[in-house]
């Protein structure tokens, strides 16, 4: 995992629940009915370019909250 950020502290205590890439986040969050991101804007465009479906709940001037419906 590269960046981690907030959720640093978190992954440290339970690095099982975290997602290494964006190949491996991507079909647990097509199978999933309900789910929750935060990503850069920059990582949203190029997810929703691709066809996932979003739904944006929230965003600022660096991140996109977004949720599976």
């Amino acid at each position: 995992m590269q960046w981690r950020g907030e959720l640093d502290y978190g992954l440290g205590l339970e690095p099982a629940k975290g997602i290494a890439t964006v190949d491996q986040w991507t079909p647990r969050w097509q199978a999933d009915t309900a789910a929750y991101a935060l990503m850069p804007h920059k990582m949203y465009e190029r997810l929703a370019q691709a066809g996932l479906p979003m739904r944006v709940l929230a965003e600022d001037f660096e991140n996109v909250l977004v949720s599976r419906r």
